[in-house]
Formats: C-alpha cells, structure tokens, sequence
C-alpha cells in the first residue's frame, strides 16, 4: 500500500497592507515632500483598493485593525516597530 501525497494549496485571503513613503506626485501641492502612511486593502484574487492615508501611523493601525478584525490578514511594511 503506497501513500498519496497531495499538494498544499493555500486558501488566499484577504490582506490590509500598511505602506509608507515620502509623497513625491501628488495632485495636491501642501502634500508633496511629507511622509504619509498609507493603508491598502487587497483582496484574494490580488484587486487592491487603496481605504485611507495620512500622516499619523497610529491612525493607519487603528484603520487597518478594523479590516483586521473583519478577517483580514494585516501586513505592515511600514517599517515602524509597534
């Protein structure tokens, strides 16, 4: 009797990301050159839609936990320690 072995698949799901930058393009001209976070929500299937940015960290993880907890995975590339 020999033993099936079946590949691990795993189930996508969603994400909201925490990015931030130095805006460097901008529509609006008070916003160029600030260091802004940005908070993006990605689906399973890799859509995006960017929800929130602004220049307050704290505010970004208290909009990213709300996805969060609506099961969300939460990936903070924003290089800030919690």
């Amino acid at each position: 009797m020999s033993a099936k072995i079946l590949p691990f698949e795993p189930r996508p799901v969603s994400r909201i990301v925490i990015d931030a930058g130095t805006v460097t393009a901008s529509p609006f001209p008070h916003e160029m050159g600030q260091y802004r976070f940005f908070v993006t929500f990605v689906d399973p299937d890799g859509c995006s839609l960017g929800i929130w940015d602004g220049a307050s960290y704290d505010e970004a993880r208290r909009v990213a936990s709300e996805w969060e907890r609506e099961g969300a995975r939460l990936v903070d590339r924003s290089g800030r320690l919690h």
